[in-house]
């Protein structure tokens, strides 16, 4: 009788919210200027193709290689055409001192930007034994100071009501900050220890925190902000990170498997663009989310495949039902991570 009582309330409440709440829709990239670190290559060129695929907006492609950041600009423009695209190409290092970005961002006339994701990134898997200090080093500068000086620089703009033309060059569109969005490409190795990604985790688990702390700090002025935590990823960045990468580190994150950059920039974009919180891959993915939450309101990336997405008071009576057995399933990886440390270190 009470599992029909609650099963009712909880319908009741879900109908109401989904009549106050319709299904959330892309932003329109109408008049709105994308920027993108580490596109010459892998998931960053991916978003770029995204973005195009949605609208002829103005696209910013930033990396360190010019080179291929200008074929990159060429075989977009090919497959895109030209009409109505403004791509510009920005050859920067990340990791250069904040002034030094800022200074870079105005001698190339970069202006407002509407949409940030930040997406340049590097890892390199070694255990703690092998990794040079340097390695720590540079892990920080790329993976997290580089997105926080560029996020740091940018933002002063973005926060205020600017003025876009749209993209056939005729008037005026006003771009306002609820029209903006801020997105951090982390890894599922911030959310939990990997052996052999001590450099790499630490770098990652200190962009999530940032991230998720401007997420308080900038909602209220309308600017969402979006934490990508994509699986492997098949790109020319894996292929490097696999190059030394200690046999443990393959087999303990092989059950992951191991996605296509189309697919992470696909539902990373869409992601950003309804302006949730967080992305994850999978149910894996999922999972972990939900378990390494901590402090935080109900997950807005939960949604079953056949369904659309859930109001947070129902989510969150899942996140407490479910919360014991993540905790059982936590134990369960971490025991099978321990045992198979322990089976390679006899041999």
């Amino acid at each position: 009788m009470w599992s029909l009582i609650i099963f009712l309330i909880l319908t009741v409440i879900y109908l109401i919210w989904r009549v106050r709440n319709p299904p959330k829709e892309e932003l329109s990239l109408k008049g709105k200027h994308v920027l993108i670190t580490g596109a010459s290559s892998g998931i960053g060129m991916a978003l770029a193709v995204e973005t195009l695929r949605r609208f002829p907006a103005r696209l910013t492609l930033v990396a360190r290689n010019a080179t291929r950041l200008a074929e990159t600009r060429d075989n977009l423009i090919r497959a895109h055409g030209s009409v109505g695209t403004d791509i510009n190409i920005l050859s920067l290092d990340i990791t250069l001192s904040y002034d030094e970005i800022v200074k870079s961002l105005e001698a190339n006339h970069v202006g407002v930007v509407d949409i940030l994701i930040n997406c340049a990134g590097t890892s390199v898997a070694r255990t703690f034994e092998e990794t040079p200090p340097k390695v720590f080093e540079n892990m920080i500068r790329v993976n997290y100071m580089g997105a926080v000086n560029l996020t740091k620089a940018l933002l002063p703009d973005m926060i205020r009501p600017a003025l876009a033309v749209n993209s056939k060059g005729e008037g005026e569109i006003i771009v306002f900050p609820h029209e903006r969005r801020i997105a951090f490409f982390s890894s599922p190795a911030a959310q939990l220890p990997v052996y052999g990604f001590s450099a790499y985790s630490a770098s990652k688990a200190a962009l999530s925190s940032f991230a998720n702390t401007i997420q308080q700090e900038l909602e209220d002025d309308g600017i969402m902000v979006t934490v990508v935590y994509p699986p492997d990823t098949d790109t020319p960045g894996f292929i490097v990170e696999n190059e030394g990468k200690p046999k443990l580190t393959r087999i303990i994150s092989e059950p992951a498997g191991l996605e296509t950059a189309e697919s992470v920039a696909g539902r990373s974009m869409h992601y950003i663009l309804i302006g949730r919180r967080n992305c994850a891959f999978g149910p894996l993915g999922r999972a972990l989310l939900w378990y390494t939450a901590g402090v935080s309101r109900a997950q807005d990336d939960a949604h079953c495949p056949f369904a659309p997405p859930l109001p947070p008071v129902i989510v969150a009576a899942i996140e407490i039902a479910v919360a014991p057995l993540l905790k059982i399933v936590s134990f369960a990886f971490a025991y099978w991570m321990r045992s198979i440390i322990k089976k390679f270190r006899k041999k």
